[in-house]
């Protein structure tokens, strides 16, 4: 499977643009935890870059999956206000933050900028890329 990611160029763009400053070095492991193949290579890039990501992955008796490390890794390189999900609710055009069953997957995840239209990381699609998540809902409403 091919893993898509942003490109340095757009990363370091689009979050300059927020106020956060974003070096390359940190731009280039932002796509290296994307563009990962499986678990094993997430977890080598988040115990040398990724502190309190690699901490927590340590605390878990079973490794979380591949998605919930690569968001929790870009959360602490963006220096965002955590890890979000998105699950459709019960009504036609409800969200919830916590899944009504426990199966059902989320409609997205993202890095929490504090604003809903300001650009972040969200997984969409099956796929991680730069976008806010007021348009995720908006469009599936």
């Amino acid at each position: 499977m091919q893993h898509t990611a942003p490109s340095i160029k757009r990363l370091i763009s689009t979050f300059s643009a927020t106020n956060r400053e974003l070096p390359k070095k940190r731009a280039e492991c932002i796509r290296a935890i994307i563009k990962a193949p499986d678990t094993f290579s997430v977890l080598a890039i988040v115990e040398q870059q990724c502190p309190r990501t690699w901490g927590w992955t340590r605390k878990c008796w079973n490794s979380p999956p591949k998605l919930d490390i690569q968001a929790h890794a870009l959360d602490e390189l963006l220096d965002t206000h955590g890890v979000e999900y998105i699950f459709r609710g019960a009504s036609k055009g409800e969200f919830e933050t916590h899944p009504g069953d426990t199966n059902q997957s989320p409609l997205a995840i993202y890095c929490n900028m504090g604003d809903p239209y300001v650009p972040t990381l969200l997984y969409y699609h099956h796929r991680w890329d730069i976008g806010n998540w007021g348009w995720v809902v908006e469009s599936n409403s």
